[in-house]
């Protein structure tokens, strides 16, 4: 999908004033969930798992690490699709099969400038 004006728009008043990017490992266990529920939440990889289960609204999803994708394929669009927003990397992209990238192309916005993923590109 493209960023258009219309759609950063929507981006613009979907999202609360005060962000929380959620990122896997303990300590993101220990927010208390009233603050997830206030927040806009930016979920990075896995950790959107955890916010899934406990019915905790995600804003944005957000994928850099093809070799990630490449192995939670179920995963990623069991989250993609909970989501509102889903941000992806071209090596997130570069790893899908052609119907895949289809997919991919109409329910996720591709970062192509802005994220260098640590993952090995094909």
């Amino acid at each position: 999908m493209k960023i258009t004006n219309k759609v950063l728009q929507l981006l613009k008043n979907d999202i609360s004033d005060e962000c929380i990017i959620y990122l896997s490992g303990p300590s993101s266990l220990k927010t208390p969930e009233k603050i997830l529920r206030k927040k806009s939440i930016i979920a990075v990889n896995g950790s959107i798992g955890f916010l899934q289960i406990n019915n905790i609204p995600v804003f944005a999803y957000i994928v850099c690490d093809g070799s990630y994708y490449e192995n939670n394929k179920s995963l990623f669009f069991k989250y993609s699709s909970y989501s509102k927003y889903t941000f992806i990397s071209p090596n997130v992209f570069n790893r899908a099969t052609p119907s895949e990238k289809e997919k991919l192309l109409n329910t996720c916005f591709i970062m192509k400038d802005l994220c260098k993923s640590r993952g090995r590109t094909r």
